[in-house]
């Protein structure tokens, strides 16, 4: 017989040891999941503290003023609040800035600088002239005379027979039949210096046939004093007893003063002069410098195609030219170009084509050029002649009053022009 008492106790014991052990096992696991952290809770508390104390160090390292006292978790809340929100606004502040100045860049301002200087000598300019009529009476038939008129008038143009209207090359006509600078130039002084009609260049222009002093872009008249003393002075004769009647409301002269060499444009850009007068014109010189692309003056320096200077009318009238001319096929005498004189018949094609062109606004856009000479004239007037000149004119030649106010104060043009200071205003656009 065996005793199975002990073994029974081992197996107690072994059950209460297991037991045992199973208890301390759940102790310990219930120790471990109360009283030791997570992974989790390991990494997110690490990363917190690494963030706040790269910040901290990057405040400290870093020279930028003012982030130290923002970012410094020893400081007091609110002063690091507004620290914070002083160095973010300014930071903005400088951004917009940047992005500004940025933008200002690229939109290519530009400056313009103005310089006034005293030259001790100025070019004279070119200084051309034209009368208001262009056809002297007694130098057409009244055929041609009518027929002129009634290419001026729309109304008249459907009473006239244009049985001559096949009369081409109207600007060699005009240049015979027109006043004549021999005629009209009575007196003429240039600096103190007699002057003649030989000095002058007979030019046809948009207002007809003119007459140039200077022209010549190699002629080098130069002053050296300003005052009228170093002026041109001119009287001239307007023949008004030449005017061909219903083509002229006024009587006097058209003038432009331009630099040599450029196409004048009297009838757009010149003055009028009255007779009975002595007109004083004083000029400013001034030069205009531009910029080119990507500026905004956006300048040229390309010729035109009937001027070797470059100026936005000239530009235009050339471009209204052309559209004209080759609508009608033929050109204006005014107008320069390639294409045959319009005959005389022709022209009421040429009115109604520059009416179209005017109400359709068919004008184009220029260029400005990127170096502008400009003369800018200042008028003044003086009566002419005056009562001690008309007392003289009376015993001398034997007139009357009467005969003076019709043949001098209608007739005549006293005129002086000449530079009021020698300075040059340079107007720089950079």
């Amino acid at each position: 017989m065996y005793d199975n008492g002990p073994v029974e106790g081992a197996r107690t014991s072994a059950g209460e040891r297991e037991s045992h052990d199973g208890i301390t096992l759940a102790t310990m696991s219930g120790v471990s999941r109360t009283e030791g952290p997570s992974k989790n809770q390991d990494d997110g508390s690490h990363k917190v503290k690494t963030i706040r104390e790269e910040i901290k160090r990057f405040g400290d390292d870093t020279t930028f003023h003012g982030v130290r006292l923002a970012t410094d978790y020893k400081v007091n809340r609110y002063r690091r609040l507004l620290w914070f929100i002083i160095v973010g606004g300014m930071s903005g502040y400088l951004v917009y800035g940047i992005v500004i100045s940025t933008q200002t860049y690229f939109s290519y301002p530009v400056t313009s600088v103005v310089k006034i200087k005293h030259q001790s000598s100025v070019k004279f300019p070119a200084v051309t002239f034209c009368n208001f009529n262009w056809w002297r009476t007694s130098k057409i038939s009244p055929e041609l005379g009518r027929a002129i008129r009634a290419v001026a008038s729309e109304d008249e143009e459907d009473r006239v027979d244009f049985s001559i209207g096949s009369i081409s090359n109207m600007s060699a006509r005009l240049r015979v039949v027109g006043h004549q600078i021999e005629d009209m130039l009575v007196l003429c002084k240039f600096k103190g210096q007699k002057c003649s009609a030989a000095n002058f260049t007979q030019v046809i222009t948009d207002f007809g046939l003119c007459y140039s002093f200077n022209e010549n872009i190699d002629s080098n008249h130069t002053i050296h004093q300003s005052g009228s003393q170093n002026s041109l002075f001119m009287q001239i004769n307007l023949e008004q007893d030449e005017y061909l009647p219903g083509l002229n409301i006024a009587a006097g002269i058209k003038l432009m003063v331009h630099p040599q060499g450029q196409r004048p444009l009297v009838s757009e850009l010149g003055i009028a002069i009255s007779p009975g007068f002595e007109t004083f014109v004083g000029l400013q010189y001034t030069q205009v410098f531009n910029l080119k692309t990507p500026y905004e003056s956006n300048c040229t320096t390309e010729e035109l195609k009937y001027s070797p200077r470059f100026t936005v009318p000239l530009c235009q009238y050339e471009h209204m030219a052309d559209v004209i001319s080759n609508t009608c096929g033929c050109r204006d005498l005014r107008f320069p170009g390639d294409l045959r004189e319009c005959m005389l018949s022709e022209y009421s094609c040429l009115r109604q084509a520059l009416a179209d062109f005017t109400s359709a606004d068919k004008s184009v856009k220029c260029q400005i050029p990127c170096n502008l000479t400009a003369y800018e004239p200042r008028i003044s007037f003086a009566h002419w002649p005056g009562h001690l000149q008309a007392d003289d004119i009376l015993e001398d030649l034997n007139m009357t009053e009467s005969d003076i106010r019709t043949c001098y104060r209608s007739e005549f043009i006293s005129r002086k022009l000449a530079t009021k200071e020698l300075k040059k205003s340079r107007l720089t656009v950079s």
